[in-house]
């Protein structure tokens, strides 16, 4: 099934086999398609450094 392929790329991307890039480059095959959000950019935003 293809859904597998496209797990199987994240996976490639989190190991650093493959570069983000890929994702959007096949976004029309698995049909997926990103977009901004802001839960996520507040999720995964670093605290500040504190000096």
């Amino acid at each position: 099934m293809h859904r597998f392929d496209h797990y199987r790329l994240l996976e490639r991307v989190r190991t650093g086999r493959a570069g983000p890039v890929e994702i959007a480059a096949a976004s029309r095959r698995f049909d997926n398609h990103c977009i901004d959000s802001p839960h996520r950019t507040r999720r995964t935003a670093r605290p500040a450094v504190r000096k």
